[in-house]
């Protein structure tokens, strides 16, 4: 097992509508922004946050901040609901429950992409990564170190656990597909990727 998980409809059309109403909340707070890679490069998709820590990217380096870019102002709370999916997805997985101090909430527009990278800005590189989907099907690519790809269509309501020897795998997302019917009325694709930042 190298411990990655894909779960098709993990969660239901309630709670996908409420994890929509979420973005929106959390989004009003901490607006979207479209981070860049350290040479200045845009990255095709716009994020926020919320939890203790946010993910930001710029010129300054890859990082975990305790504010937002632009306002300054403290990342909202992760709400309830989102710790209580965190906890089932992991239990789901046969993994152990654990903190979660970020949640980093990805906007995909139609046509955005984002490259192959490996997750190891936190302190804690061994908790899994737990990602929640809505809107539109992505195409997923997960690589191992052979080089070996493998792709997943990711659907509104699927779960995505790297955990285990996947945790420090490259992966990304090729394309965002025109799907209908689409919770998201813009046509775009909002995942949740709910993370461990600091090392007990």
């Amino acid at each position: 097992m190298n411990g990655f998980f894909h779960v098709p409809a993990f969660f239901q059309p309630p709670e996908q509508e409420a994890l929509l109403e979420i973005a929106r909340t959390v989004c009003a707070a901490a607006p979207l922004r479209r981070p860049t890679l350290t040479n200045g490069t845009p990255l095709k998709l716009t994020l926020t946050n919320c939890g203790p820590w946010g993910w930001w990217a710029d010129k300054d380096g890859y990082r975990y901040v305790e504010r937002h870019p632009t306002s300054g102002k403290a990342w909202p709370g992760i709400p309830g609901a989102l710790l209580r999916l965190a906890d089932r997805a992991l239990e789901s997985c046969g993994l152990e429950v654990m903190r979660v101090d970020n949640c980093l909430i990805n906007h995909y527009a139609e046509g955005e992409s984002l490259g192959m990278h490996i997750d190891r800005t936190e302190q804690d590189k061994r908790a899994p990564i737990v990602s929640l989907s809505i809107g539109a099907d992505a195409e997923f690519i997960l690589q191992d170190p052979d080089g070996a790809k493998t792709s997943y269509i990711i659907r509104s309501g699927d779960l995505v656990v790297q955990s285990g020897r996947s945790r420090g795998w490259l992966h990304g997302i090729k394309r965002i597909m025109p799907t209908m019917p689409n919770i998201c009325k813009d046509g775009g694709r909002i995942n949740f990727t709910l993370r461990k930042v600091l090392a007990d």
